[in-house]
């Protein structure tokens, strides 16, 4: 993985067919450009709203109506993934799941939340989503809003709701509900780990912070010079709640 920054990014092709013709295979591509116009200048920071439990702790509206700085010059800029929508209306909200796709492409109409998704999910539902640049198919919603925060050129970016980090119980704020697992299946989150670790050793001027651990971080994180964890409190002196 390489560092990739939106103020370099135009666009890029991707393939909407693709034809097997005489044990062939021919693709057909478009060109999708950046259709996202992110000036982090106003903004102090950003949060990634991942849905481990552990998020519910600190009210969604107390990080997106807050004002840090002086005379409240930044706000925080928030990432969601996936049922995210449900209940709350963060700025950049990621999807990769074709059914949930399809769910916040009839059921999510918010003029705040820009929703980026795969190009599959786009030609399925045109003018509802927008492009993942250089989308990574292995990895998962939180990894990839992880990712885009530095993409958009965050230097300090706090983890929130990032609580599985070994094979155990899933630990989901929406177990149980359309698209997800229930709650007594066992997750292995070793891939996510893998992944989150490779956005920390490529953004390494990146500041990562995980805010209220629900479990020690993976020995690969600890490893990160550029990783840390805080608690509830400590955050909101960080960012001024």
């Amino acid at each position: 993985m390489e560092q990739l920054f939106r103020k370099d990014y135009d666009g890029e092709f991707v393939i909407i067919r693709r034809n097997l013709f005489k044990q062939t295979a021919e693709e057909e591509r478009e060109w999708l450009p950046n259709t996202i116009d992110n000036d982090t200048t106003e903004y102090g920071t950003a949060v990634i709203l991942g849905n481990g439990v552990s998020r519910t702790a600190i009210p969604f509206e107390t990080l997106a109506n807050h004002k840090t700085g002086v005379r409240g010059k930044y706000s925080l800029q928030t990432y969601g993934c996936n049922a995210l929508f449900r209940d709350a209306e963060p700025d950049i909200l990621v999807v990769i799941n074709q059914k949930m796709a399809s769910e916040i492409a009839e059921n999510f109409n918010s003029k705040k939340t820009i929703v980026i998704s795969t190009a599959e999910n786009i030609i399925k539902h045109p003018e509802k989503f927008h492009i993942i640049p250089h989308y990574r198919q292995s990895m998962c919603a939180g990894a990839i809003a992880t990712y885009m925060a530095c993409f958009d050129g965050h230097k300090k970016v706090y983890l929130m709701g990032f609580d599985n980090q070994e094979e155990e119980h899933n630990n989901n704020v929406y177990a149980d509900t359309a698209c997800y697992d229930s709650a007594d299946t066992v997750i292995n989150a070793s891939p996510w780990v893998h992944h989150m670790t490779t956005i920390f050793k490529t953004y390494t001027d990146v500041d990562f912070v995980r805010v209220m651990p629900h479990k020690a971080a993976p020995k690969a994180w600890r490893g990160c010079l550029n990783y840390r964890e805080i608690n509830k409190r400590e955050f909101s002196l960080e960012v001024d709640l």
